[in-house]
């Protein structure tokens, strides 16, 4: 590894938990078990728990001193919640890389080797994984496609030098790259948190890539609910509406894509666009179909039609609710959808 010659650096990894008793004991578990070589240490935050997450994580804390569990500690600083609890754990971290791992978020066992050989190998200062959910219901197996879809395309767009945005549910960040622009302390509250140190650290000039690839997947909890869905994704919207218009117009087009080869294949006296957006519609369809290939899920493959409308009606729909609804509740908290 270039950046730190032979050796393995020390890691801290980072877990944020607000009531994820369900979930909290197979994401810790998972990171003790890792494979790394080199030394690292889980540091976990319950930023207020109702139920008994933290009970759960000081119960696992014994069986390997690895992992060092806090409570968040209440501040009157503009921030709170997620970014808060993110802020008080890095002040605490030991690591030179720094890696995001998210509550109900399970790792592979080469997780940690995998990010650090790659966020070096890359040659880059903030570095995401890849994540999807579970495939055991219809509906779960549509939101897999719906994570591992964007992901592909980020990839391939980090390799020309274009990036969107961190992912803080799998990503990883230089020590010195993460103080130099003030940590989360030194951006502005965000529901969106893993976005704003994304832009901070872009402004500073430091580069991001996306490493999509089944080693370092991680599987978080689906959504239960349709409602569920829809309002994890406007709090992504937020994020999303913060980008410059040039990059959030490809997305816009992306959505109409398959509305607009409809229309000109029902509609008449249209010649060739016919051609142009069956063409376009069958390369963007036959990359999806690459995507979940190269995650082995190939039973994923089954799912892309019925995705591919519900994509355009779900996404529209929520793009237009974005601009009318200001406040949405997250874990219990009322945030303002600025």
């Amino acid at each position: 590894m270039a950046e730190f010659g032979s050796r393995w650096p020390l890691v801290s990894i980072f877990v944020p938990a607000r009531d994820e008793e369900n979930t909290i004991a197979a994401c810790l578990c998972a990171l003790l078990a890792q494979d790394y070589p080199g030394e690292f240490e889980i540091l976990f935050a319950d930023d207020d728990s109702k139920d008994q997450t933290l009970g759960i994580a000081k119960e696992i804390s014994v069986r390997g001193s690895r992992l060092q569990v806090f409570q968040v500690e209440a501040e009157s600083g503009p921030i709170f919640g997620k970014q808060l609890a993110l802020a008080q754990l890095t002040e605490r971290a030991k690591g030179e890389i720094f890696l995001f791992c998210d509550a109900d978020t399970t790792m592979p066992k080469c997780w940690i080797s995998k990010m650090v050989e790659a966020i070096s190998r890359l040659d880059c200062d903030l570095l995401n994984g890849t994540t999807c959910t579970n495939q055991d219901s219809i509906f779960n197996a549509l939101q897999a496609i719906d994570w591992l879809i964007p992901q592909a395309v980020m990839s391939e767009l980090c390799k020309l030098g274009i990036a969107y945005t961190a992912m803080g549910n799998n990503m990883a960040i230089s020590r010195i790259s993460y103080d130099s622009i003030g940590g989360y302390r030194g951006i502005p509250f965000s529901m969106t948190e893993d976005y704003a140190l994304f832009s901070q650290a872009k402004k500073n000039g430091y580069t991001l890539q996306h490493f999509y690839d089944p080693d370092v997947l991680g599987i978080t909890q689906s959504n239960p609910t349709i409602k569920s869905w829809f309002v994890q994704h406007l709090r992504w919207t937020n994020g999303f509406r913060k980008l410059p218009f040039q990059m959030r117009l490809p997305v816009y087009l992306n959505i109409l894509l398959l509305p607009a080869f409809l229309f000109f294949v029902f509609g008449t006296d249209f010649g060739n666009w016919k051609l142009v957006f069956g063409t376009a519609w069958l390369i963007r369809l036959g990359f999806n179909a690459f995507a979940v290939l190269r995650m082995g899920k190939p039973n994923l493959l089954a799912f892309l039609l019925p995705y591919e409308i519900l994509y355009s009606i779900s996404y529209a729909a929520l793009f237009v609710t974005s601009f009318f609804r200001k406040e949405i509740y997250w874990k219990g908290r009322k945030i303002t959808n600025s």
